[in-house]
């Protein structure tokens, strides 16, 4: 094990491992200031089952080469600057035990290949043909440990401290040394394990996690640039618990196949471009404690269901298609309020912009020009009189039917504008 993370390293991962010298089980390097390539020298580590890379400015693209290690169990690499698309042509192999990926908040782009997901095949686990691995994740720390006895434990000690330990054994119960033996068996097993700790973003909050449970399973491919719809494979994640592909550019359906996900509980799909109805499917997830599908283009009904309309408005705002509880729009007698958009979602957004500019800038100028004039002139006696001079003047130079009349009113003197028979 090899634990380096939440420091202030800086530079490049040395890329100077040597194959078959390398028992590397967990490598840490998260939370520091390194930069630079993910060493590739690293696949020569054949036992790795956790890599943490996230939290660095490591500038490259998807390990692919990783692959050949079939091992690995978690892979972190969120916040970097890692690029390009996420596909794997060339490479062979399965991450068969692979059930914790964190990619976000990189710049990796295009869509995600089906060839991919079809690899990580402990994600695809079924519960009632394969049953889930129970338990958490630990690493044995000394392999070959082997127990003392008392004489080899006697022999450790001078003559004098030998009298004294037999001495104080010889004056304890069986019972109190029987249950002394059992607790220290517990405590050196705790020693001579390594538990491991992850940070995640589940149920849109962040989340560390001090013991990883083996069944927990975990997809974050949020604040990215992934496009085009969801794969069909990724709905057959039945082992899935967290799914998170928010802020990305996703276009199409939310398919109905989502109701394979029957362990998923928190999805958070908001700010894309998806467009139709909400799948009634969505409904039937039991676990489902969080759901976001905001800022997108849904349209139609909220499905009804005790579990999708016990969440928020929040969970579906920014959707103006959308319709029925929790939202305060009631549907029309066909079930659907608006249209869905008929332009591309990239035009769409930006007519909207400009509409909401222009609107905005109209009745800026009408508050503007009625602040400047239309106010001072109601409360200001001054502003009134200059108002009614020189206006009048214009009034009387450009309008040859206007004429000044003059009028005596209590004793005062008024001049007025009349037009002229």
């Amino acid at each position: 094990m090899l634990n380096l993370g939440g420091n202030k390293l800086r530079g490049r991962i040395p890329d100077t491992i040597s194959p078959n010298s390398c028992s590397l089980r967990y490598l840490d390097l998260n939370g520091n200031l390194l930069d630079g390539s993910i060493p590739k020298s690293l696949v020569n580590c054949k036992k790795l089952q956790v890599l943490n890379l996230g939290n660095n400015v490591l500038v490259d693209r998807f390990p692919c080469f990783l692959k050949n290690i079939s091992t690995i169990r978690i892979m972190v690499l969120r916040f970097n600057k890692l690029h390009g698309t996420i596909g794997c042509p060339h490479s062979t192999g399965d991450w068969e035990m692979l059930h914790i990926v964190d990619l976000a908040s990189n710049n990796f782009s295009g869509m995600i290949p089906g060839i991919l997901l079809n690899s990580w095949k402990a994600m695809m686990r079924d519960e009632g043909m394969l049953g889930l691995e129970f338990g958490h994740l630990f690493f044995e720390i000394i392999d070959n440990y082997r127990p003392l006895g008392l004489k080899d434990v006697l022999s450790c000690f001078n003559k004098f401290l030998q009298m004294k330990l037999l001495k104080l054994l010889a004056s304890m119960s069986p019972s109190i040394l029987k249950q002394e033996l059992v607790d220290n068996n517990s405590f050196e097993i705790d020693l001579l394990r390594y538990q491991d700790s992850i940070i995640v973003v589940n149920k849109g909050q962040q989340m560390k996690y001090v013991k990883i449970q083996m069944a927990f399973t975990y997809v974050d491919m949020s604040n990215n640039y992934f496009e085009g719809p969801i794969p069909d494979e990724l709905m057959e994640f039945k082992a899935l618990n967290a799914l998170n592909l928010s802020h990305n550019a996703f276009t199409g359906h939310i398919p109905s196949s989502v109701g394979n996900l029957k362990n998923l509980e928190s999805m958070d799909f908001s700010n894309n471009f998806f467009s139709g109805e909400i799948p009634q499917e969505l409904s039937s997830l039991s676990y489902m404690g969080y759901l976001n599908l905001s800022f997108n283009h849904l349209v139609g009904k909220i499905p009804l269901g005790t579990q999708v309309q016990t969440f928020d408005a929040d969970s579906f705002e920014g959707n103006e298609g959308l319709c029925g509880p929790p939202l305060t729009n009631n549907c029309s007698d066909d079930g659907v309020q608006g249209l869905p958009p008929q332009a591309s979602e990239s035009s769409h957004s930006q007519n909207k912009s400009s509409i909401d500019w222009n609107f905005l800038s109209v009745e800026l100028g009408y508050i503007f020009w009625f602040g400047i004039f239309i106010l001072p002139l109601i409360f200001l006696m001054k502003w009134r009189l200059w108002y009614s001079k020189y206006v009048d003047e214009l009034l009387y130079r450009f309008i040859p039917q206007l004429d000044f009349v003059y009028e005596q009113h209590e004793g005062k003197r008024y001049r007025t504008l009349r037009w002229r028979y």
